[in-house]
Formats: structure tokens, sequence, C-alpha cells
């Protein structure tokens, strides 16, 4: 599970380890909230949750990442992509030269995921999910410049909530069409968790609006109910009688018309693979 160790991934891993026996592997870089994560945890289940060091934000620190549970596990049954991100005002990019929400909301999950296929398909029934955001249908994918070089330009205007934006239909592609390539005992599913009120909500509020953040968090979800979907998505036998869904409130919804389109998914695909292709021999 990525992602666990802060904002409403704290409550989806606690409802989890609550409900299911099972060795957790927390991929995080902070390992003060990992020893957070396991003081907060039931003792009879804490010598069953590993940290596994990760940064999100470097292929190759995914791939060794993903390679130390290679090592330790046989098989996975649950795989949780539930990090993310929301960028700074100017573009970012990490050392490979990628925009850094591209690379933390969805290049990462996908390698992830990917790295651990085999791992995946030796499981009765194994499950993906991808936390994916309402915001997809307010992106403008421009797959000719997904590192915004062309921010000045007509064809592309950069912005934070716009990197993001394009991040989180990129989940809800890339879910979709993953379900129709990895083995059919794996179900990949994706689910927006709507407006949470955590730090990275916080950081995606206008600036001229953070006074008013006080104010406006009484309308947003706490935490468990920000996990909620996620967790029924991991553990609900019905939810795994499908895959390539897109949910809300655990229930099936429809993405934007973009995000069902076949034909935008298979080209980010092939772009991602081309990106990602160093790291998936080294997983």
């Amino acid at each position: 599970m990525t992602g666990a160790t802060s904002g409403f991934g704290v409550d989806w891993f606690q409802s989890l380890s609550k409900s299911i026996d099972a060795d957790f592997y927390i991929l995080a870089r902070n390992q003060d909230k990992f020893q957070s994560l396991v003081t907060a945890s039931p003792r009879d289940i804490q010598k069953n949750i590993h940290f596994v060091p990760c940064e999100l934000s470097s292929l190759k620190g995914i791939a060794d990442a993903v390679g130390s549970v290679k090592g330790q596990v046989s098989s996975v049954d649950i795989l949780i992509n539930n990090a993310g991100i929301f960028p700074s005002d100017l573009p970012s990019l990490n050392d490979d030269n990628i925009e850094l929400t591209f690379v933390v909301n969805y290049l990462a999950p996908l390698l992830t995921t990917l790295l651990l296929e085999e791992e995946l398909s030796r499981s009765e029934s194994a499950r993906v999910i991808n936390t994916s955001s309402f915001q997809h249908f307010s992106a403008n994918l421009n797959l000719d410049d997904i590192n915004f070089n062309n921010a000045n330009s007509t064809n592309t205007n950069y912005s934070a909530m716009l990197a993001y934006q394009n991040s989180k239909l990129c989940n809800v592609l890339s879910t979709r069409h993953l379900s129709t390539l990895l083995s059919k005992n794996i179900s990949v599913n994706c689910f927006d968790p709507g407006i949470v009120d955590t730090d990275m909500t916080k950081d995606a509020i206008p600036k001229i609006l953070s006074w008013a953040y006080p104010l406006l968090r009484v309308f947003f979800r706490d935490g468990i109910k920000g996990a909620e979907t996620g967790v029924y998505l991991s553990v609900d036998e019905t939810a795994n009688n499908n895959t390539g869904g897109y949910y809300r409130d655990k229930r099936l919804k429809q993405p934007s018309a973009i995000a069902q389109s076949q034909t935008i998914a298979e080209q980010l695909h092939q772009i991602s693979i081309k990106l990602i292709g160093p790291y998936l021999g080294s997983g």
C-alpha cells in the first residue's frame, strides 16, 4: 500500500488492519510516520506491518522498493495505489525529467502494478485499487506535452490544478486499460474519495481563499468517509465481481467521456511504457 501514512490513507489502512489477517507492506518515505501508523494499530498485528522505503517521485526508487517486496513475498492479494500529491504553482520535473505530478499520481501506480503483475497473478483473486478523483472530469490532457513544455502557448496552459486533474484522468484511463491487459484473476478498479479534509486538500485551495479553509472544511469529508469506498473495493466480495470500474460512495459510476476512450487509453499506455520501460525489468 502507498499513501498509508497520511490523509485518509491512515483510516483506510486502520480499517483493513482490523478486518483482514494479512502481512502489510507499506511503501513510504517517512519512517516516523510509518512508526506512528504501527503504534496506532492493534498490538497483535503490529509485527505484520512492514516498512518499505520508497520515494514515489523516482521511478528507480519505485522499482527498488517493489524489488524489496518481491524478495519477501511469493504472491500479492491486494495492491493499493493511494499516494498522491498536489503540485506547486510551477511545473517540476523528477530525476527522469518527467513532470512530478504525472509521475507520483499516475506513473508510480502503473509501474508498481506492472512490476507486481506476476505476484498478483499468483493470488486466487487479486485486487488493484487506484485512487482517482472527480477532478478528472475537468482535465485537459495533451499527450504530446505531458511535461507542460508549452505552458505559455495556447495549446497547454499549466496550472497546478490542471496537472492534478490530468493525472487523475490518467488513473481512470489506465485502470480501464489494465483491466483488459492483466490476468483474469486480477481486478483493477479506481474510485473518487470526494473532497476530504486532508493536508493535500488544503494545498489545493487557492491561496486567495486559504483564510477560509477553517470554514470550508466543515463541508468536507473526514478520513473515514474518504476511505470508505477504498475499503469496500479492497475487501467486499461483490466489489471483486467487476474490473475496470470507476466508483464513488461504493457505487459504480460513469467516468468522463474522455476517460472511456479506448484510443486515448492505448495512446497513454504506449507513452507510459516508453517512460517506465527502463525500470520494468528491475523490480
